[in-house]
């Protein structure tokens, strides 16, 4: 039927009920995670950061906070996609269907009602393969995050707590776009020996900075800053003269 029992016209689009009965999002998490659900097709969608921060009415950098949070509450996966010719497009985002926290446990013969008229998977399942994208392991654990924040304090000079939740956060929604330990790892060298000894870089030695929304560029950044493996623990770190980059941190 075109019309339902109001009279207007059937031109909805739905989100999963624990969306809102966790209670664990803030309204511009609630308003990218709808706006995901309304473009999503078979659990996945693909708008551009610019798309997200044009429709919700907030700015690119906020719109790329508020993804990487929805992904570390597990309500998102991301994945990288590209067209036929490997060139990188916007990200994919996978809508996980999430456990309402609030709720009592369903019977062994039960199931939760559909999302867009799709039937969720099972656990085990994986959604389709989009540009022979395959979904990324997201199993991060406690020994991972040890290593990558006991190999910062190593590098530089620091002492940052494995255990400080935004600092998951930060590695954690790397780590989900598939970024592992030598990829932290190299990321830390290449600032340390180019940040440690300026006054005006060395504070920014930080996980928020470090394993921001930069760390892609952090990582495959050219300069001689040498192959990513030599610890800088005990050295004399370059210094950085390129002041210009401050701006640019956040």
């Amino acid at each position: 039927m075109d019309q339902i029992k109001n009279g207007w016209v059937n031109s909805f689009f739905q989100v999963p009920n624990a969306i809102y009965d966790n209670g664990d999002l803030d309204v511009y998490e609630l308003a990218v995670i709808q706006y995901l659900f309304r473009l999503s097709n078979n659990r996945t969608s693909f708008p551009s950061f610019g798309k997200i921060a044009l429709k919700v009415k907030c700015s690119r950098r906020k719109t790329i906070n508020v993804i990487d949070d929805l992904i570390t509450k597990g309500y998102l996966v991301k994945q990288k996609r590209t067209d036929k010719l490997g060139n990188s497009e916007s990200n994919l985002y996978i809508l996980k269907q999430p456990k309402n926290k609030n709720a009592k446990e369903p019977s062994a013969g039960g199931a939760p009602p559909p999302v867009n008229g799709v039937h969720p998977s099972s656990a085990g399942d994986a959604p389709a393969l989009v540009n022979g994208v395959h979904p990324i392991n997201t199993n991060i654990t406690h020994t991972n995050i040890q290593n990558i924040v006991e190999f910062l304090n190593r590098n530089a000079d620091t002492s940052y707590r494995a255990k400080t939740q935004r600092t998951i956060t930060y590695i954690t929604a790397r780590w989900n776009e598939g970024f592992r330990e030598e990829d932290f790892q190299k990321v830390i060298l290449i600032k340390c020996r180019e940040w440690k000894n300026n006054k005006d870089f060395a504070k920014y030695l930080r996980p928020e900075t470090l394993f921001g929304n930069k760390f892609e560029s952090y990582l495959n950044q050219k300069g001689g800053f040498g192959d990513g493996k030599t610890s800088t623990d005990g050295r004399d770190s370059g210094s950085c003269n390129q002041d210009e980059q401050l701006k640019d941190l956040f």
